[in-house]
């Protein structure tokens, strides 16, 4: 490869470094009866080298799902369906749960998490379920914390504790008798700073969809509202959905089942078969074509954000497959949606995707963000005009192979997506099931994607764009328009609420709040609790240390011509990653701030070969990665671009990679001036993201940071605005 001044080359290329865990030998037959449960169906996951095993608890009928390899970062999680409101009851009674039960009488899910042998400790609320994963490299380690987490969700102290409502829900603050009163508590606090602009504009997007269904709902909880949440909600929420029966279990990786089981079976057999009623009776889908404008909180002006929803009555599950396969593929940039937007609104950040939600018609969501005045019927326009182009001419087939190929990529690279196999299977598994309401459909989403072809997924992603998205009958658009002044009114009006409340307050009330705001959490029991769960010692640490030590596989390291290679390779099939580094540290200030526009520009202008779409959809089709800036512990400054790449891809990956990097042609003028009047848009609206404060902050002691900040900062902003003005 050619090399340019200043700039020298490594280039690495490696089979990926991990493995495929071999399958587990369980001798378990359907029909196989253990500790109470009962084996009705198996099944076999070859990407991941396990056997599945689907119970059924005798007493109570709750399901539980074993995916059984070899892997010995095993992993353990228990789910509820939980239905959202806008209090956030679901999400309250999550953080409540791990304050403590009825075996573990501390406040210890921190000391636990930090002082045991834990891979991942968490858990996460979402539209329709609560989640409590955990993983450990120790089987002895993961059990002992499956005790932990099944006796906090069957048995939390919350249920004869108000003050742990208090504390993760909300309540009111006084430090002093004479101070303002205040409104506090984990989930409240949490949901003001994550209800941001794009959130309430989703939201009132669903809410226009849906209209009276628990799927539009806020779920991590509405600030406005969570505080009208009262803790006898709570915990009739915990006796409604908090029940075997209402739950699904699953055991990843090289663990003792029988112990498990057993384990299991002493929680679920103190309850019955009294699986709870979950519907959505307010909801009404709508009919007809309905548009409607909302005013929304911003801090900043973000520009407007729109939402084009056009819903598909799909019922099996290769339908539901085909829609979400349909929608990423709209989603990509060389498909002619997003391509007729960003010729139409080169300055509009938009996105498809799809809401799947058990219970209400699923749906292509369409967003834009940034958009002006007026602009949302450009924007409307465009996805219909575009939509009846696809269902008259038909899809590229050039671009349809681009996209099965990335397709393709991210199958063989599924086992490799996260460092903690059990974790990413188990994430994956929840979110078909809580759609479908089936253990399995994950499994059977795999399966789909292996055996697709680039003819059957044009045929499909074109019928269902003749069926639903080209002239469709019913469809939303809501245009969210931002209003600073929300926030302050917002404000204003508590603080008169609180002031009011303060007021009709008894002075024994206002002593008991200060009193409250001012004590201490009892620790007095957190390292006895602690000592319950941890079974560490040095033998079990030396032990399962040893079983996890990952196997080292041969690289070579060699030179010619100035460019350093390093090969490694792995047993695994199909596919590899290649990276480029480029040390660009020799540039100037100047130079790095136009290699880092170049970098942005690059997905934007052709070459003298191919046109701009052409250009990037052989990126797609064969790069399957993207570039960025990488600062190394030595000072070193490179840009890194990363590929994953079929294995017959690779020769065709260096041609398309030479001429993404050197031979692109920035000659447009005029659309380059709008692309950085863009880029200068953006960087103002964010210009008080958190992130980019602590970023600058950083920059002033840390010079990997500096690095960063520099060419995505300040001095980039001035550096755009002052190349505007040359332009």
């Amino acid at each position: 490869m050619k090399t340019k001044k200043l700039w020298s080359i490594i280039l690495t290329f490696a089979l990926v470094l991990s493995f495929v865990p071999a399958y587990a030998d369980t001798g378990l037959d359907v029909g196989s009866k253990i500790n109470g449960f009962t084996l009705y169906e198996t099944g076999k996951c070859t990407l991941f080298g396990a056997e599945t095993y689907m119970f059924n608890h005798d007493k109570t009928g709750a399901k539980l799902l074993y995916i059984a390899n070899d892997d010995v970062n095993r992993s353990f999680d228990i789910s509820f369906h939980t239905p959202g409101e806008n209090t956030g009851i679901s999400h309250v009674f999550e953080h409540a749960t791990l304050n403590g039960s009825e075996k573990y009488p501390a406040n210890v899910f921190f000391n636990v998490s930090y002082e045991t042998i834990n891979t991942y400790m968490n858990a996460s609320t979402s539209m329709k379920y609560t989640s409590f994963p955990l993983s450990s490299i120790s089987d002895e380690q993961l059990l002992k914390l499956a005790d932990y987490y099944l006796d906090a969700v069957f048995n939390p102290l919350l249920l004869t504790d108000k003050d742990i409502f208090n504390q993760e829900a909300w309540r009111y603050e006084l430090k002093n008798p004479d101070d303002e009163l205040k409104l506090n508590g984990t989930v409240y606090s949490e949901m003001k700073g994550a209800t941001t602009p794009y959130a309430r504009a989703y939201y009132n997007a669903l809410g226009t969809l849906y209209p009276g269904s628990n799927t539009s709902v806020i779920f991590g909880g509405d600030p406005d509202i969570i505080p009208s949440l009262t803790y006898e909600n709570v915990v009739k929420y915990h006796e409604n959905y908090y029940c075997p029966s209402n739950s699904l279990v699953i055991l990843y990786g090289k663990v003792d089942l029988e112990k498990y089981l057993n384990l299991i079976d002493g929680y679920f057999s103190e309850y019955t078969d009294t699986k709870p009623k979950i519907d959505d009776k307010n909801y009404t889908p709508i009919s007809g074509n309905i548009e409607k404008t909302f005013t929304m909180q911003a801090v900043q002006n973000t520009g407007n954000i729109a939402y084009y929803m056009i819903p598909c009555d799909v019922k099996n599950d290769e339908d539901i497959f085909d829609l979400n396969l349909c929608a990423r593929f709209l989603n990509t940039y060389s498909s002619e949606l997003m391509q007729n937007l960003k010729n139409a609104l080169p300055h509009v950040g938009v996105s498809a995707g799809v809401e799947l939600t058990q219970g209400v018609v699923p749906t292509l969501i369409i967003s834009a963000s940034n958009l002006q005045e007026g602009e949302h019927n450009v924007f409307k326009q465009t996805v219909q005009s575009s939509m009846e182009s696809m269902s008259k001419n038909g899809i590229s087939d050039e671009i349809t192979d681009s996209f099965l190929a990335s397709v393709e990529r991210e199958f063989l690279m599924i086992p490799e997506s996260s460092g903690n196999k059990g974790l990413s299977v188990i994430e994956n598994v929840l979110a078909l099931w809580s759609i479908k309401g089936d253990e399995q459909s994950y499994f059977d989403y795999l399966e789909y994607i292996q055996n697709l072809d680039s003819k059957k997924l044009n045929e499909r992603c074109t019928n269902l764009i003749k069926k639903y998205f080209a002239n469709p009958d019913t469809s939303v658009l809501t245009v969210n328009v931002a209003d600073t002044s929300i926030a302050d009114k917002n404000e204003e009006e508590l603080a008169k609420k609180l002031a009011d409340i303060k007021s009709k307050m008894s002075k024994e009330e206002i002593e008991n709040i200060v009193k409250a705001t001012n004590s201490s959490p009892d620790t007095s029991k957190n390292a006895s609790v602690t000592e319950k769960i941890n079974v560490s010692t040095v033998d079990v640490l030396k032990k399962d240390l040893e079983s996890y030590k990952p196997k080292e596989y041969p690289y070579s390291d060699n030179e010619e011509d100035g460019v350093r290679y390093l090969t490694a390779e792995s047993p695994v099939e199909g596919i590899g990653i290649c990276s480029l580094y480029l040390d660009v540290s020799g540039l100037s200030d100047e130079q790095l701030l136009y290699l880092n526009l170049m970098d942005s520009l690059s997905a934007e202008f052709g070459s003298d070969k191919h046109t701009q779409a052409e250009l990037y959809n052989r990126v797609i089709r064969y790069f399957g990665g993207g570039c960025s800036l990488l600062v190394t512990d030595d000072d070193t400054l490179y840009m890194v671009y990363n590929a994953t790449v079929l294995d017959d891809d690779l020769k065709t990956m260096y041609d398309v990679l030479y001429e993404w990097i050197y031979e692109i042609q920035y000659d447009d003028i005029d659309y380059l001036k709008s692309l950085v009047d863009a880029y200068i848009n953006s960087w103002e609206s964010s210009v008080l993201n958190e992130n980019i404060i602590i970023s600058r902050a950083k920059a002033q002691k840390d010079k990997k940071t500096a690095y960063y900040d520099f060419m995505g900062g300040l001095n980039y902003y001035e550096f755009l605005k002052q190349l505007r003005q040359k332009l």
